[in-house]
């Protein structure tokens, strides 16, 4: 046998004689009654939060609207332009030779 099989034999081995955990007698008793009348817990948030929530989505649908709008009548730049823009900004390669 080698080193790596003589030590998963030594760990398998340790558990012989290990006994399960004892639990209390009552317990099984305890937790069945706990079970036969269940808390009915119900979650809720607080006004303050529903409002503050309710305001920041009004909030952000109301800027988007005004954004649509803005957006829409806005001037839409002639094709010319970026293509000026362009040849302005690459300028600079037509002193690289290749």
């Amino acid at each position: 046998m080698n080193v790596k099989e003589t030590w998963i034999d030594a760990t398998l081995d340790s558990l012989d004689g290990i006994l399960p955990a004892r639990t209390d007698d009552s317990l099984y008793d305890r937790v069945m009654s706990g079970t036969a009348n269940p808390v009915v817990k119900t979650n809720s948030i607080g006004n303050s939060y529903f409002w503050s929530a309710a305001a920041g989505i009004l909030l952000l649908i109301s800027l988007n609207i005004l954004f649509a709008f803005y957006y829409r009548h806005a001037q839409v730049p002639s094709p010319e332009v970026p293509a000026a823009m362009a040849n302005e900004y690459l300028s600079y390669l037509g002193h690289i030779k290749l």
